[in-house]
């Protein structure tokens, strides 16, 4: 009787345990792993379902989450609130050379006007081919250059109005070791974009195990 006393006693501390413990997914890219809860941890449409080391994998951050990270990341606009979502995976998916090529040396930006924001210091740069999405550069495209800069020197972002919405969502691409971490924010988000980028490695950092 007393042994089962003491095992009804425990159930309600047992229980409360297994409302705190969350099991955890170890996902890798390129050399190295991490190990993510799984709330955080997403499956795409693009994964297998055995590891890729090359991802791509999908992390989420709440908007609560985000607000206590970043309290000045706008994450709601048009009545919608976003979560926090990012793409990692392998730098193999990223032709860095080709993607300055086409800007810079093969005509990319031949007959575009150029805009500068001074909100932001950066070039609002329209597609030749996609009038509808438009790049955020740092530096104003030259297409008499006979080089290219770094893609970091150069690409802040891309944008475009999501359909029925008026405001504006921009693609970020955040260079990470082995990786590329990609995700969308809000147009005035992107002055934040350094604070995004260290935020992210912060805790790719933190989420990253030995070999």
């Amino acid at each position: 009787m007393k042994r089962f006393l003491l095992l009804f006693a425990l159930v309600p501390a047992l229980m409360v345990f297994s409302c705190f413990t969350e099991s955890t997914s170890i996902v890798s890219v390129g050399m190295r792993k991490y190990k993510f809860p799984e709330h955080r941890l997403k499956k795409t449409n693009a994964q297998s379902t055995t590891a890729d080391k090359y991802g791509p994998w999908l992390l989420r951050w709440s908007a609560d989450e985000m607000s206590i990270a970043i309290p000045r990341l706008a994450m709601r606009a048009d009545g919608v609130q976003y979560d926090f979502n990012v793409l990692m995976y392998g730098s193999h998916h990223l032709d860095e050379d080709l993607i300055l090529d086409s800007y810079f040396l093969r005509g990319q930006f031949v007959g575009a006007v150029p805009t500068f924001d001074s909100l932001t210091n950066f070039y609002k740069v329209p597609r030749r081919l996609e009038s509808e999405r438009w790049d955020v550069l740092r530096l104003k495209p030259n297409p008499k250059a006979t080089s290219s800069p770094s893609l970091d020197d150069v690409w802040v972002a891309d944008c475009a109005k999501p359909p029925g919405f008026n405001h504006v969502l921009c693609r970020l691409e955040i260079g990470y070791r082995e990786g590329i971490l990609s995700t969308n924010v809000l147009e005035q988000n992107l002055s934040l974009r350094e604070e995004i980028a260290s935020f992210l490695r912060r805790e790719l950092d933190s989420a990253h195990i030995e070999k």
